[in-house]
C-alpha cells in the first residue's frame, strides 16, 4: 500500500511539472527538462539595452546556449550564442547576455536552448523609449483601456489631470508608480489632452491621446 502512494505521489508531481512546463511557453513539452537547469532566469533595463542573467544549478551541462527573442511569445529567434559546454559538475555557473537593440515601447519575451537538453522557460520585460514626448501611451487611440507611462524611478508622487478640448477637467489621480490606466469608458469620443506634474520636477508632461470606443 505504501508502495502505490508512493508511486502515485510521483506520477501526481510528474504530471504538475509537465503542466508547468506548458504554460511557461515552451514550444515542445517533452524538451521542458531545460526548466531543471536553472537557479534563475531573469531580465532586467540597462538604459536602451535589456541585461539577461542566469544560473545553471551545479551538476548539469549541455553544449552550447542560444538566446531567443521574440515580441509575440511564439516566434522566437536566435539573437546571440555562448559556444561551449555549459555548466559544471561541482558548482553553480552564473551566465549573462545583453540584448543591444530589444524593441522599444513593446513587451519583448526571452527564452534559452540548452543545446538539446530542453529550454528555459519563457520571461518578459517592457523597453521604454521616453526621448521624444516623455512619456509612452498605449494603445492610443484608446477602445476601452490604455496606459500611460513615464520614467518615475524614484517613485514620487505624480498628479494625472486629464482634460476635454474644451479644457473641462473629466478626470485626476495622484500615485506613485511608472504608469497610470486610462480607462475610456466614462470618455466621450474625441480628443483629450493630459498632463503629469512629478513631485520634485521642475518641468511636467503633456499631451494627448483620442478615444474611438
Amino acid at each position: 500500500m505504501k508502495y502505490l502512494r508512493h508511486t502515485l505521489d510521483r506520477f501526481l508531481s510528474l504530471r504538475t511539472y509537465l503542466f508547468i512546463c506548458l504554460v511557461s511557453g515552451s514550444v515542445t513539452p517533452v524538451f521542458c527538462q531545460g526548466e531543471s537547469f536553472l537557479d534563475k532566469f531573469q531580465a532586467s533595463i540597462l538604459q536602451d539595452k535589456v541585461l539577461l542573467s542566469w544560473t545553471v544549478k551545479s551538476g548539469n551541462s549541455c553544449n552550447g546556449i542560444r538566446v531567443l527573442h521574440t515580441l509575440d511569445s511564439a516566434s522566437f529567434n536566435e539573437i546571440g550564442t555562448i559556444e561551449g559546454i555549459c555548466g559544471s559538475i561541482s558548482a553553480p555557473t552564473n551566465y549573462s547576455f545583453t540584448h543591444l537593440d530589444p524593441i522599444a515601447n513593446a513587451k519583448n519575451y526571452y527564452k534559452l536552448d540548452f543545446g538539446g537538453e530542453g529550454f528555459s522557460q519563457t520571461i518578459a520585460v517592457q523597453y521604454f523609449d521616453f526621448s521624444e514626448n516623455g512619456y509612452v501611451l498605449l494603445p492610443n487611440p484608446i477602445q476601452s483601456d490604455s496606459k500611460l507611462y513615464f520614467n518615475n524611478e524614484s517613485n514620487a508622487i505624480t498628479a494625472l489631470t486629464i482634460y476635454a478640448d474644451n479644457g473641462t477637467v473629466v478626470y485626476s489621480e495622484k500615485g506613485t508608480l511608472n504608469y497610470f490606466t486610462i480607462s475610456a469608458h466614462f470618455m466621450e469620443v474625441g480628443t483629450y489632452l493630459f498632463t503629469l506634474k512629478i513631485e520634485g520636477k521642475i518641468r511636467g508632461i503633456s499631451g494627448k491621446f483620442s478615444v474611438t470606443h
